[in-house]
């Protein structure tokens, strides 16, 4: 029984290959017909080992541990969570919408690329390359950020101690607690 959800998004026949717990498997065959290539991804769920490469929009998405969502030119993530040992690409053009990085997680921001709303739990870690942007994100204490020359991170409030690598731009920034 598969409760999860997935969208196709072009006409033909697909496989799905499925293993139960003993691990047997078995592959279906499904045709479709006259699919909607405008409707987004809902409520997706990246297991271990898959990869997902985005190029539309997708809402109410986990990255389960060692998972991996490529956004790329055209894709927006709203309402993703990356968890531990999972990893989200966003690539030029790409765009991470109100994103939690959880501990063990990790997130890649691009030239060309942008996080908004990125929050970054206690153990999370987030590469920004020059000229991408992470922007109104909050930092947990333990959270990682290496930010290359001509990266540009804003709009952020600090809640305790941060490791800053490189050269980091920082606007707009607010410290609390006595962060610096």
């Amino acid at each position: 029984k598969y409760t999860g959800h997935i969208e196709v998004t072009a006409n033909g026949i697909y496989y799905f290959k499925a293993t139960d717990a003993a691990g047997n498997f078995g592959i279906a065959e499904i045709v479709f017909q006259n699919i909607n290539s405008d409707v987004p991804f809902v409520d997706l769920v990246i297991e271990s080992g898959e990869k997902v490469i985005l190029n539309k929009h997708a809402s109410n998405t986990v990255i389960s541990p060692e998972g991996r969502l490529d956004i790329i030119s055209g894709g927006v993530a709203s309402s993703t969570t990356v968890c531990s040992c999972g990893n989200l690409l966003i690539s030029s053009g790409g765009i991470a919408n109100i994103t939690t990085i959880n501990s063990g997680g990790t997130m890649f921001v691009s030239s060309g690329a942008n996080a908004v709303s990125t929050v970054v739990s206690s153990g999370g870690t987030v590469f920004v390359s020059s000229g991408a942007e992470l922007g109104i994100t909050t930092l947990a204490s333990g959270a990682y950020i290496d930010a290359a020359s001509g990266a540009v991170v804003n709009g952020f409030s600090l809640n305790e101690d941060h490791t800053f690598e490189n050269d980091l731009r920082i606007s707009n920034a607010i410290v609390e607690n006595g962060a610096g």
